[in-house]
């Protein structure tokens, strides 16, 4: 119920492509990029036609999905996600990394 009510309250648009690539992953990972979504929707500033980058690692039992969720947020408009895209374990430890 939680999680449901968490989604609700989250408002954010998506790509038709990016919820298309959603529904290929299976539901626990897609679970987690979708909870990151509406946790990052309050972060993501406003930034005309300039697309933002957030990172994530969704964990199962079988394995870790690291992934990066491409969003833009212009003035008045809710964030917009374009893409998801699967990333290297590498790849989500420079991220980390460049953080500090």
């Amino acid at each position: 119920m939680d999680l449901r009510q968490k989604f609700l309250e989250a408002k954010f648009d998506m790509d038709e492509s990016c919820i298309e690539y959603l529904n290929t992953l299976d539901r626990h990972h897609r679970n987690d990029i979708l909870m990151e979504m509406a946790n990052i929707t309050s972060k993501i500033k406003n930034s005309p036609r300039e697309v933002q980058f957030f990172y994530g690692v969704s964990n199962s039992k079988k394995d870790a999905f690291f992934f990066e969720i491409n969003v833009i947020k212009e003035r008045r408009y809710p964030p917009y996600f374009l893409k998801v895209n699967e990333i290297t374990s590498d790849n989500y430890l420079d991220y980390i990394i460049s953080k500090r």
